[in-house]
C-alpha cells in the first residue's frame, strides 16, 4: 500500500477546485516551478529566487544573492561561490549590479503584491513603538 502523497503529486493535480477571487479580490496564479525534478537530484533551470520576510529581502540570481536588513535598509552584495559565508559585501564595488538585482526585485515584489507594504499595526498591549533598534518592552502589570 502507497503512503500519503507526495507534494509535487498533489500539484500535479489538475482537478482540485480553481478559486477565482477571496471576498472580492482576484487571487493571483502561483509563480515558481514544480520541485519534483530536485527530488529525482536534476538541476532546477530558474530565473532568481526571491524572497521577503517582515521588511527584510533578498534575491538570488546564479551565484550573486543581494540581501537587505529591514525597509529601506541599504542592500549588501555577496558572490557566493567565492564567499559563501557572506562576509564580504561587494555593494560598493558593483554597484550596477546591485541597481539591476534591486529592480529585479522591485518588480516581482509589487508583482506578487509584496509592495505596497501594509501599513504597521500596533497591537494595544504593545504600545508606542520605540525609536529604531530598540526592542519593544513588555509592560509590566502590578
Amino acid at each position: 500500500m502507497r503512503g500519503l502523497p507526495l507534494y509535487g503529486d498533489l500539484a500535479a493535480c489538475r482537478k482540485l477546485p480553481q478559486f477565482r477571487n477571496l471576498r472580492g479580490k482576484p487571487i493571483l496564479p502561483l509563480e515558481g516551478q514544480s520541485l519534483v525534478p530536485a527530488l529525482d537530484n536534476r538541476l532546477i533551470q530558474r530565473d532568481a529566487l526571491y524572497w521577503e520576510h517582515e521588511g527584510n529581502a533578498a534575491i538570488r540570481v546564479g551565484d550573486w544573492k543581494l540581501v537587505r536588513l529591514e525597509r529601506g535598509g541599504p542592500w549588501e552584495l555577496y558572490d557566493l561561490k567565492a564567499d559563501r559565508t557572506e562576509l564580504d559585501d561587494l555593494a560598493a564595488a558593483r554597484p550596477e549590479l546591485v541597481r539591476e538585482l534591486a529592480a529585479k526585485w522591485d518588480a516581482w515584489a509589487e508583482r506578487t503584491h509584496v509592495k505596497p507594504y501594509p501599513r504597521r499595526v500596533q497591537h494595544q498591549s504593545q504600545g508606542k513603538p520605540e525609536a529604531k533598534g530598540k526592542p519593544l518592552q513588555a509592560k509590566q502589570t502590578p
